[in-house]
């Protein structure tokens, strides 16, 4: 394995390192926030039926989570920007700053409101972590080492995401709920303590021309699509006006947006980035991946608890399987990569293996082994490991450094909007299909069929007309996502990689 980085060396990329350990302490800093960004996107799910109970306020708890998305998506583009322009350190160290306060208010909540406020100041940290993490992979590693390592950060990340329930779980019950938000702090002054004392990165522009504009322009926009994916097809039809005037907002911020950019000197949104075919297609690849993890997926636990009986808790587990096929993706993925290169078709294999095991879903039924439906989770996991991976390093290694926040930050963005648009249309598709399919029953049926727990005590023709209405609801979502996929693997085979010179690390795109 090639050494890191040291200050003496500077690399094709510009980035000075200093030493082996100089370099791995501060990634180890990185990783620990990313770890922490990841565990609390979902640590409060188990947790909110004991904090319901404490606070009431049933109808707002929702906002507990989408506060924390929404904070986190909209802050997201500007930390790639603020990091090129005043340096990586000074604007991580904000981002934990805000992360740990709001975790401290968290814990410290006395109703619903203040929660949801509080969390969304957990969210304006989090979204700095994971656009400056891999900022700092990119400028610290060299293009093989950032290929080695990519897998284990991968796997880390995708691990602590899975087990943010479970974990959430296990303190409530043990501590209390408070505490899920407590036991952040500790692990964030030891990431920012790393940071503070070992990360030797200078910043980019001594006096920077901040595009306050293009910033709040930014900022309306994805504030105005987390709201339309946390709303449309729940709380409003998609026909609603609100919807609606949220869709036309997010069009006419986005053409302003564009007028914007090219008029000023330090770009929030960099536009040449846009016309860079390898970034777009990669950033595309991000937002497919979003939405069949963070879409689709969430449906399958659903189904698993109508129509086998499973418990909330069982069903959770049962998506474990797609952690574990995203950890062997990653780690056997980066070795191979570094020895053979053909990156690109890694990334093919990755879409195609997604695709395949979105569409063995709808094959599911009642009466399917738990042993299959593992399978295809398992496949699913794999082939999400590789297009996260190899899409990942594509913008790492393909973007300009005085701009190589923004672009990172891009893909990010592509990935969280990914995630929350897929969640919003599968669930309008899901509602519709299992609402067409329920027709037929009488209005207190359909009440009781609308809770997985309910659809047990039914019997006879009526539990079996429950039971076709869900298979065929969530067959519609496993199908959409798959084609979603088969059109992220015509990009795929579209994207075309630089030439590697001649002696080469096999692994530099």
């Amino acid at each position: 394995m090639s050494e890191l980085k040291t200050e003496s060396d500077h690399s094709a990329e510009g980035a000075p390192a200093s030493g082996a350990t100089r370099v791995l302490l501060p990634l180890v800093g990185v990783l620990l926030a990313q770890l922490l960004a990841m565990l609390d996107m979902n640590i409060t799910a188990t947790a909110m039926p004991v904090i319901i109970d404490e606070f009431g306020a049933l109808n707002s708890f929702f906002w507990v989570a989408t506060a924390y998305t929404l904070a986190a998506t909209v802050t997201t583009p500007l930390y790639g920007k603020f990091g090129d322009l005043f340096g990586r350190k000074p604007v991580f160290v904000f981002a934990m700053v805000a992360f740990l306060g709001g975790s401290v208010l968290s814990g410290s909540a006395q109703s619903m409101l203040q929660l949801s406020l509080y969390r969304a100041i957990q969210g304006v940290g989090a979204g700095g972590f994971i656009v400056s993490a891999m900022a700092l992979y990119t400028e610290l590693l060299t293009p093989e080492q950032r290929t080695r390592y990519q897998g284990y950060f991968s796997s880390a990340l995708t691990g602590f995401a899975a087990l943010g329930p479970l974990v959430g779980g296990y303190v409530t019950d043990n501590w209390g709920w408070r505490w899920i938000f407590y036991i952040n702090v500790p692990i964030g002054l030891v990431s920012v303590l790393l940071i503070l004392t070992t990360l030797k990165i200078d910043r980019r522009v001594s006096r920077p021309k901040i595009d306050y504009t293009g910033a709040l322009l930014v900022g309306g926009a994805a504030t105005c699509l987390v709201l339309i994916s946390s709303w449309a097809g729940t709380e409003y039809g998609w026909g609603d006006p609100l919807i609606i005037g949220l869709v036309a907002g997010v069009l006419v911020l986005v053409a302003a947006l564009g007028l914007v950019e090219r008029r000023a000197k330090e770009p929030i949104v960099p536009l040449y980035l846009l016309r860079r075919p390898i970034l777009n297609i990669s950033n595309a690849q991000a937002f497919a991946s979003g939405a069949a993890m963070f879409g689709a997926l969430m449906f399958l636990p659903i189904y698993l608890q109508v129509a086998t009986g499973s418990s909330a808790t069982d069903s959770g587990v049962l998506l474990l399987p797609l952690t574990i096929g995203i950890v062997i993706a990653a780690l056997g993925a980066s070795p191979m990569m570094v020895k053979f290169g053909h990156e690109k078709w890694f990334g093919v294999g990755g879409v195609a293996v997604t695709a395949i095991g979105m569409a063995m879903l709808v094959t599911l039924t009642p009466d399917t082994g738990r042993l299959v439906s593992l399978a295809y989770t398992v496949l699913i996991g794999i082939g999400l490991g590789l297009m996260t991976q190899v899409y990942a390093l594509a913008v790492m290694n393909n973007s300009p450094m005085k701009d190589l926040g923004a672009a990172v930050s891009l893909q990010t963005l592509s990935r969280q909007l990914g995630g929350s648009l897929g969640l919003a249309v599968f669930t309008a598709l899901f509602n519709a299909r299992l609402a067409s399919g329920l027709s037929g029953l009488s209005a207190e049926q359909e009440k009781t069929a609308g809770r997985p727990e309910g659809v047990q005590g039914m019997t006879g023709n009526v539990r079996k007309i429950v039971l076709e209405a869900y298979d065929a609801a969530v067959d519609r979502v496993f199908m959409v996502a798959a084609s979603v996929l088969l059109a992220a693997l015509v990009l795929a085979l579209l994207i075309k990689l630089p030439k590697r010179p001649e002696g080469a690390a096999q692994s530099g795109w």
